[in-house]
């Protein structure tokens, strides 16, 4: 349970700095992935702060709908080897130096495997079809306040990606968008054809240290795409002919 709170934190900071911008070198490959699953399930409301009352209408892809919608919604099959070495290196390897006979690397495992199969669930459900699954539960007289609060976080986030970047979080709590202040739920879901505004979509700052990594994130992605070009120009250069 408590190895949960490094694999939120992890989940937030690689959301916000990995999928969404790429700031570490030879990762771009993931970030377009992303970007190109934000594009297929766009949410798009042209409200301004210059009128925040005024309602438009909203254009959403957010259901998934059509086969071509699920290209790039998963994350690809190596990556969780990947996320399986980086925490044996970075947090599992030196527990059990602290705790040698505590079962911490088979906990970080099993931890590690469910944060991942719930991060897919969870993302697949949230895109269900809105005609055939979320409408009925939005609807319901019972459970359509809860539905509408649960539903509302992810569509939020396509609507806005600097917000609501947890996913699963720390067993279904989004701990560090409320610690960061990156939470958002807005009065009006923005869902297709829906009327918002922008009182629905204004964010606040963001708290220490994400402001600050958010300036810093824009001369690292600039930085890594410098790193990336050298490499690429290095191992294609053609040996002069003799």
């Amino acid at each position: 349970m408590a190895l949960g709170i490094p694999l939120s934190l992890f989940e937030y900071l690689y959301h916000r700095y990995l999928l969404h911008s790429a700031v570490l070198p030879f990762l771009g490959s993931m970030h377009r992935a992303h970007s190109h699953h934000h594009g297929l399930t766009k949410v798009k409301a042209p409200v301004t702060p210059k009128t925040p009352d005024k309602l438009v209408t909203v254009e959403s892809d957010y259901p998934i709908e059509y086969e071509h919608q699920a290209e790039s919604m998963m994350f690809p099959t190596y990556s969780i080897s990947i996320f399986f070495a980086l925490f044996l290196l970075v947090l599992a390897l030196p527990l059990k130096l602290l705790f040698p006979g505590a079962p911490v690397i088979t906990a970080m495992l099993i931890t590690v495997t469910l944060s991942y199969s719930l991060y897919e669930a969870w993302h697949a459900v949230m895109h269900l079809p809105m005609d055939r699954f979320w409408s009925k539960l939005l609807n319901h007289r019972r459970i359509g306040r809860v539905a509408k609060h649960v539903y509302s976080f992810h569509l939020m986030h396509h609507w806005r990606p600097t917000c609501n970047l947890a996913v699963v979080g720390f067993w279904g709590l989004a701990i560090w968008d409320h610690l960061f202040r990156t939470h958002r739920r807005p009065r009006r879901l923005p869902v297709d054809g829906a009327e918002v505004s922008y009182t629905d979509v204004s964010l606040r700052q963001p708290l220490w240290p994400i402001r600050v990594l958010d300036k810093v994130g824009a001369r690292l992605y600039k930085g890594s795409r410098k790193v990336e070009d050298f490499f690429r120009r290095t191992l294609l250069r053609r040996p002069a002919r003799g």
